[in-house]
Formats: C-alpha cells, sequence, structure tokens
C-alpha cells in the first residue's frame, strides 16, 4: 500500500474536527497553511532519517530546507491568489525567471 504525506500528514491533520474547532477555531486558512507547513516538516525529518541512515551523519540540512520550502510555497500561494497581484504580476513574469528564482533558492 502506497501511503503519501498528503494521505498521512496533511489530510489527517486537516480534517481533525478536534484540531479545526479546539486549536484554529474554526480559521480554515490557517488551519490549511499550518497543515501543509506540518507536512512539509514531516518531508524533511523524513529526509534527514533517510540520508542519517545511509551515511551515519546528521546534517540537519533537509529538516531545515523543507519547513523553509514549505514557507516558500505558502507565500507562494498566497500571492498569486491576492486579486489585487494575481493580474498585475502573475503572468507579465517570464517562466524561465520563475523557473530560475525557484531553483536558485
Amino acid at each position: 500500500t502506497k501511503i503519501s504525506l498528503h494521505d498521512g500528514i496533511y489530510f489527517p491533520f486537516l480534517h481533525s474536527s478536534y484540531i479545526r474547532t479546539h486549536v484554529f477555531q474554526g480559521n480554515a486558512k490557517l488551519h490549511q497553511a499550518v497543515s501543509g507547513l506540518l507536512s512539509f516538516a514531516v518531508s524533511g525529518l523524513f529526509h534527514e532519517w533517510i540520508i542519517y541512515n545511509m551515511t551515519g551523519y546528521l546534517s540537519l540540512e533537509w529538516l531545515l530546507f523543507f519547513p523553509l520550502h514549505g514557507v516558500l510555497c505558502l507565500i507562494e500561494h498566497y500571492m498569486t491568489n491576492l486579486p489585487s497581484i494575481r493580474p498585475a504580476y502573475r503572468n507579465k513574469i517570464p517562466i524561465v525567471l520563475k523557473w530560475a528564482v525557484t531553483m536558485a533558492i
């Protein structure tokens, strides 16, 4: 059976009624953002574990990279979906430049 981070972390955390009502008090956007960031953090832990088992060395690079990547993806998501920003800038930035900035980070 194949389990992804979406199925094993994001979806259960997002659809937990206890967390939704008691922790986020119905704030769906914050709940969704934290669910996504949690998935990236778990991915970082998983990558660190794999690298540690392969090399015996704990670098913490992946543990820092994946949550940072999650924050940047979250910022990109909200920036491209803002009504005031999307029409003005989203389609004017060349795809090659978008790719280069993403790969540089």
